[in-house]
């Protein structure tokens, strides 16, 4: 039996090199997908790029606002109308092209840009508010605006980004 068991060890002993393998290191940790901390950091910085966006929105609406009635003051001050029609209408159009309507409303002048302005906020100017939006700023005195005409383009402004500025333009 010491026989068998000296032939038995020395074939382990050769077979045992064949199973032997060099030591390796295990594979690298990936950087895909993130831990649970990256997906939490990532979360944290939308909500507070959002938040700061949204806040955005808001001031920007008191920021108008104050133009208007800084350009209304300037009128009562000074009297001059033409100046009050042009301010008006470059604000009023800047409001607009910074929304997604800007492209579609651009081009639109005289009547047109006053009923898409009228359409879009579900409002109808008065005649003076029209006149004065339509044709003011090409006058070189256009008529003086009262404080209830001032008051329509304040609500105008109020209701489109209020409305979340609804596009439905017309060409």
């Amino acid at each position: 039996m010491s026989a068998t068991q000296n032939s038995l060890e020395s074939v382990t002993q050769e077979n045992l090199d064949r199973y032997l393998r060099d030591i390796h290191l295990p594979d690298a940790i990936g950087w895909w997908p993130p831990a649970p901390g990256w997906w939490l950091l990532a979360a944290l910085i939308t909500a507070v790029v959002v938040w700061r966006l949204t806040g955005k929105k808001s001031s920007a609406t008191i920021t108008i606002s104050q133009q208007l009635d800084n350009i209304y003051d300037h009128l009562q001050e000074n009297g001059d109308t033409a100046l009050y029609s042009n301010r008006l209408s470059r604000l009023l159009r800047e409001l607009v092209n910074d929304s997604a309507a800007g492209a579609t409303v651009a081009p639109l002048q005289g009547q047109h840009w006053v009923n898409w302005m009228e359409e879009v906020a579900e409002i109808e100017f008065s005649r003076d508010a029209r006149a004065l939006l339509a044709d003011g700023c090409y006058q070189a005195t256009p008529a003086a605006p009262d404080k209830s005409t001032h008051s329509e383009f304040c609500r105008w402004v109020s209701r489109y980004q209020g409305s979340g500025a609804k596009i439905r333009g017309r060409r």
